[in-house]
Parts: structure tokens; C-alpha cells; sequence
């Protein structure tokens, strides 16, 4: 949608249309980030830390981090809950254990700077799916948690197939 938002204020002569666009755009881009109610610090909350080997491995593949932090919005929590509400307290129980002891990182190839944190536990893949933003970026933005969600086996096969497996828990 991003991109749709971009080429449509591009070939916009109509500055209505361009103004409208742009609002849509920014929407969208926050929506991506996960970061709605950004200024708003009670709805920010700390969620983890990436282990310095992991910032290692991480920075080779998408280069300098803004910083090891990632975080979870209120507007993320309710996401979940509310499209995922079988699997909310699994997140609230095993997320940040996913994030530590991760059996899985894996690139995800169709949104930039996005990864998928998997782990099994009690015989279920989690998947914790972060934003990674960059130091080169222009924002306050800090890694952030877009979803969580319960991944079967056989998805989590076409997950590792189609893209690329930055870490694998030997």
C-alpha cells in the first residue's frame, strides 16, 4: 500500500488528490511500523532487547541498527488480541523468550527491514514479527513488534523456503 500511495501522489496533478494520497501514505507507513500513537509514551512499551550476537548477525545482513531495543505499542497488544486472540497469551507467556532463545530468524523478503522470530514451544512455532529500523533513517522509530501469531509446521517450511534463514538454533 506504500508503494500504491507513493506512485498515486507521484502522478497526481490534482492537489486535493496529492494532499489526500499523502495523509493515506502516512497512514500506511505508520500502520507498517506498528507505531500509531508514536508521541504517546504510555502506549510504548519496552518489550525486549536483541542479544549482542544477534545485533551482530543482524547488521551484517541490513546494516547498522538504530538501536538493540524492540517494543510493543498498545495499538500492536490490541492487534493481537484482536486478530489473534487464541494466541494473545501465548505472546504474553513466550514472546520474549522467543526473542532470547530463538530457534529461527528469518528475513522476511517482501517487506524491507522486517523479520520473523521463531520459536517452538510446547510443539507450537511462534512467531514474533519485528520491524527492524535501521540508524541510516531519519526517525525516533525503535525496533518494534508488528504481530505475533501461532505458524504450523508446514508454513514454517514454506516460511524457511522461501526466504532467507539468517539464524537456525543448531
Amino acid at each position: 500500500m506504500v508503494q500504491r500511495y507513493k506512485r498515486l501522489e507521484a502522478g497526481s496533478a490534482d492537489p486535493e488528490n496529492i494532499k489526500k494520497y499523502r495523509e493515506k501514505l502516512k497512514y500506511w507507513e505508520d500502520k507498517r511500523v506498528g507505531q500509531y500513537d508514536n508521541a504517546v509514551e504510555k502506549d510504548i512499551k519496552d518489550f525486549e532487547k536483541f542479544t549482542s550476537d544477534q545485533i551482530r548477525l543482524l547488521e551484517l545482513e541490513f546494516g547498522k541498527l538504530k538501536t538493540n531495543q524492540i517494543i510493543v505499542t498498545s495499538e500492536r497488544l490490541k492487534h493481537i488480541k484482536e486478530h489473534h486472540p487464541e494466541d494473545y497469551e501465548l505472546f504474553l507467556k513466550n514472546g520474549s523468550s522467543a526473542v532470547n532463545y530463538p530457534d529461527y530468524i528469518i528475513r522476511d523478503s517482501k517487506n524491507s527491514n522486517t523479520i520473523s522470530i521463531i520459536k517452538n514451544v510446547d510443539n507450537c512455532n511462534i512467531d514474533v514479527v519485528v520491524k527492524l529500523i535501521l540508524d541510516s533513517e531519519k526517525t525516533e522509530y525503535k525496533n518494534s513488534v508488528l504481530t505475533f501469531y501461532r505458524l504450523r509446521d508446514n508454513n514454517l517450511k514454506k516460511l524457511k523456503n522461501k526466504n532467507k534463514v539468517l539464524y537456525k538454533k543448531e
